[in-house]
């Protein structure tokens, strides 16, 4: 499947900058995004009609520079860690 413009006009956004306001589904159309400012956080209509954000609740908490091969040496890496390469 390929992405695609909406067939309604260019992407919107609707914004918020109160504090853990989040947007409901019948509040965003497809190609809607909603961004809340005060959090940082922007949220999208799934395609089973549920509200999603970005970044997700168990978001990226902390970034770490590493080697590859300390990378491929980690036993596990942790998903709400950036790794960024060097």
């Amino acid at each position: 499947m390929a992405f695609r413009l909406p067939d309604k006009g260019p992407v919107r956004v609707r914004t918020s900058s109160t504090p853990a306001d989040t947007p409901t589904v019948n509040e965003l159309e497809e190609g809607e995004l909603a961004l809340n400012a005060a959090d940082g956080t922007l949220y999208f209509q799934t395609a089973s009609d549920a509200v999603a954000q970005f970044p997700g609740s168990t978001g990226i908490k902390s970034i770490v520079s590493i080697s590859q091969a300390a990378y491929d040496a980690l036993a596990v890496k942790d998903s709400s860690t950036l790794y960024v390469i060097t």
